[in-house]
């Protein structure tokens, strides 16, 4: 039988310890946290009492729903117990500094498609960690390579974490039983070839040639210059579209 560990063991696995890399393990093991609670609020739906939108809109110019704040919420309560010294969340503005002190600040979407809500479709969050350069605010403009970590949790058919760590990607699905992430799929890669695509086409108006002459390859299908059928599918996700690929 293959042992699965969980989420805590395998963040503990390697021999290679640091302060940044205890900092980054203690923040992915806090925003864990926080996603097992909104995970049981998401599945309770109604009777939980968190419906519709809440009148404000974020700083991307989304109507926000009554839960987009509740996630939020839930999160930068998690990271305030973390070694963080800032948080900037897609639902508001400006960073809010929490331990100028700290050694990493985290970069989140608290709740990504919560349009989808409506439609009992999958949803998530996404997150990136990176350590505090000399200026918070310039800290959030760094490449992707200055990362610690990033990931998104998907909340779903299963409550699954994604996770980019010591450059590999491993899965996690939230075991309902005990309460924990297990470990179960390793150094996941983006397939060099795939019978999907996945692009909101009510904006084909905005796209770019180049955009545009690929997408009408594919819809070509086995006629087409790239000779096989595609499906398309447009669940207005990141998290569900990137972990459907």
């Amino acid at each position: 039988m293959e042992i699965r560990p969980a989420l805590h063991a395998h963040l503990e696995w390697p021999t290679q310890h640091s302060p940044l890399r205890a900092a980054t393990v203690a923040v992915i093991e806090a925003l864990a946290g926080a996603a097992i609670e909104l995970s049981r609020i998401i599945a309770a739906g109604p009777l939980a009492g968190i419906v519709g939108e809440s009148g404000g809109i974020n700083p991307d110019g989304d109507r926000q729903k009554t839960l987009d704040i509740v996630a939020d919420s839930l999160m930068r309560d998690a990271l305030r117990a973390a070694p963080v010294a800032a948080v900037l969340s897609e639902e508001v503005e400006l960073p809010e500094t929490l331990d100028p002190d700290a050694p990493l600040c985290v970069a989140i979407d608290p709740l990504d498609g919560s349009a989808n809500l409506e439609n009992n479709i999958s949803i998530g969050t996404i997150f990136s960690i990176r350590p505090k350069g000399n200026d918070i605010i310039s800290t959030f403009f760094e490449p992707g390579t200055a990362q610690c970590a990033a990931g998104f949790f998907i909340y779903g058919p299963q409550t699954v974490l994604v996770l980019a760590l010591d450059q590999r990607v491993d899965c996690f699905t939230l075991d309902p039983r005990t309460g924990e992430f297990v470990l179960t799929a390793r150094d996941l890669r983006v397939p060099q070839d795939t019978p999907e695509f996945a692009i909101n086409a009510s904006n084909r108006r905005h796209w770019s040639g180049q955009v545009r002459n690929y997408i009408d390859e594919c819809l070509a299908g086995v006629n087409g210059e790239r000779g096989q059928d595609f499906n398309m599918r447009w669940i207005g996700s990141l998290v569900a579209e990137a972990t459907a690929s």
